[in-house]
């Protein structure tokens, strides 16, 4: 139960993921690209770092990358979509604005695809999903695989149009 609690969190944390194949047609049709100014930049970098620097975020150890080079690349997907910080931050917490931010983090540092997940991205995965002292030892394990041959990431597992079809390959994996 710990596990479907940590899933349905997530949810929640990670609400939106990478979808490329539904939202690239969407992306060439409104490709533009701003230029905010080096104030709105500097903003932006020192909120996400800060941002970074109160949650327990994973991704800068499991990817071997400075809190600034995931905070740079954020900002930098941010200009490109948005006309200004204030824009971007108007949206903020709409799913577009946070699928648009994790599909900035894939394009930046992971590769993974279907059935061919970088160590980082299983790594990121079994982070997520701690097995609780309860369980059978491999549960973790299982999610994972699981997960890898249905999605290219995990962050697409977890968008919310997902939820049921992820928590059903999940629930394979729990002991009967």
């Amino acid at each position: 139960m710990r596990i479907l609690f940590v899933f349905v969190f997530l949810f929640g944390v990670l609400s939106c993921a990478v979808d490329k194949k539904i939202s690239s047609s969407s992306d060439n049709e409104e490709k533009k690209s701003f230029k905010w100014s080096k104030k709105e930049k500097e903003q932006c970098l020192a909120d996400r770092i800060k941002k970074m620097t109160e949650k327990d975020n994973p991704l800068p150890v499991i990817y071997k990358i400075s809190k600034k080079e995931l905070a740079e690349c954020y900002c930098n997907k941010g200009e490109e979509k948005y006309k200004s910080l204030n824009a971007a931050g108007k949206v903020a917490e709409t799913p577009e604005f946070k699928e648009n931010m994790m599909r900035a983090f894939i394009d930046c540092f992971d590769n993974s695809k279907k059935n061919n997940w970088s160590k980082e991205m299983m790594l990121l995965c079994e982070t997520t999903f701690l097995q609780s002292p309860n369980e059978a030892p491999n549960v973790t394990a299982c999610i994972c695989e699981k997960i890898q041959s249905n999605y290219n990431n995990l962050f697409e597992a977890l968008k919310p149009s997902e939820r049921e079809r992820s928590i059903k390959i999940i629930q394979i994996c729990w002991p009967k």
